[in-house]
């Protein structure tokens, strides 16, 4: 197994955008930004219970991540490919070894519930993608902050997840 960071960033609850950022950037040899000062540049929606639990967390639209990266003067970019580019995991699994291959850090955008059984719940979740495994499966890196780590996942069923999440792959390089 190739290990992504020396060390797993564990998440605080609902910043699991922030920790994965923060990652990204150790992964890329920036150091300096820890998920607290992430977290203080997006828009970080608490959670309440007045406010839908799909509403809590990192709200990232188009160009928020390349904007931190530019506010940041950090040699990074985003691109996203949303999971409507794919017509099934095949081609989903095939994007992201290409990806992988030519080290560009993949993040997914999915519904947690989903990947791990509960199909009628919808918290939404990011996790880095490591590693294409045999099997049809990937190499997750989670950031919690429960049950923080890397863990291997059926490529079909985060296939669904993230299209349950109505998400993709945010792609940075």
């Amino acid at each position: 197994m190739k290990k992504y960071v020396d060390q797993i960033v564990i998440s605080e609850p609902n910043w699991c955008v922030p920790a994965v950022m923060e990652m990204v950037l150790k992964h890329n040899g920036i150091g300096m930004f820890s998920q607290w000062d992430i977290a203080k540049q997006l828009d970080i929606t608490p959670a309440k219970d007045e406010v839908d639990h799909k509403k809590w967390g990192a709200q990232i639209r188009k160009e928020t991540l390349n904007d931190f990266f530019k506010k940041n003067m950090l040699p990074l970019h985003e691109e996203y490919i949303p999971i409507a580019h794919f017509l099934d995991d095949v081609f989903m699994v095939e994007k992201i070894e290409e990806l992988l291959k030519n080290n560009i850090s993949v993040v997914c955008g999915y519904n947690y519930m989903w990947l791990y059984g509960n199909q009628e719940d919808t918290f939404q979740h990011v996790s880095i993608i490591t590693e294409v495994m045999p099997n049809n499966e990937l190499r997750l890196l989670d950031p919690g902050p429960r049950e923080a780590g890397y863990k291997n996942v059926n490529a079909e069923d985060l296939y669904y997840a993230i299209k349950a999440a109505h998400d993709g792959l945010w792609c940075i390089s």
